[in-house]
């Protein structure tokens, strides 16, 4: 990674300053992908359904497909409903084949914006045949293995 000079950025104007430099690399790993909530309703769920891959954080673009648009302007415009939106956790069959998607719900979910972004996901994974389970963050603190695979598990 090339270091940020210090000399040379103090003589170039402002917006000029932060262009992306094409040898300028500035990224590190977070520190954490997972909040406190979601890491233990991911260790939950991988404690109860453990011959299932759990994903998380997954680009709903990544999982889902667009079938039966034929004209490709048509299909730009379906893609762009679930783009830029992603899931909590991803449950995958041993072939990583989606079949449960689980999202951890806090209190932004209560906003109309949230709401909205959070019915097109539902929607969306609804229509492909992919089961939707919303958990409260609330509920974390008296949610047990057998009470989260009746959730799963219930049709």
């Amino acid at each position: 990674m090339k270091p940020i000079n210090e000399e040379t950025s103090d003589k170039k104007t402002e917006p000029e300053k932060w262009k992306t430099d094409p040898d300028l690399w500035p990224y590190r790993p977070k520190e954490r992908m997972m909040n406190p909530y979601e890491q233990q309703l991911y260790e939950l769920i991988r404690d109860t359904l453990t011959k299932s891959i759990v994903m998380t954080q997954v680009a709903m673009n990544q999982m889902l497909e667009i079938e039966g648009i034929p004209i490709r302007w048509h299909a730009k415009a379906y893609r762009a409903r679930i783009d830029k939106k992603s899931l909590d956790f991803l449950i995958c069959d041993k072939h990583t084949k989606p079949i449960i998607a689980v999202e951890l719900d806090g209190r932004s979910h209560e906003k109309w914006d949230r709401k909205l972004a959070d019915e097109a996901k539902d929607k969306a994974l609804t229509a492909a045949g992919v089961k939707i389970v919303r958990i409260k963050v609330e509920e974390l603190a008296t949610l047990t293995r057998e009470e989260l695979l009746k959730r799963l598990t219930k049709k």
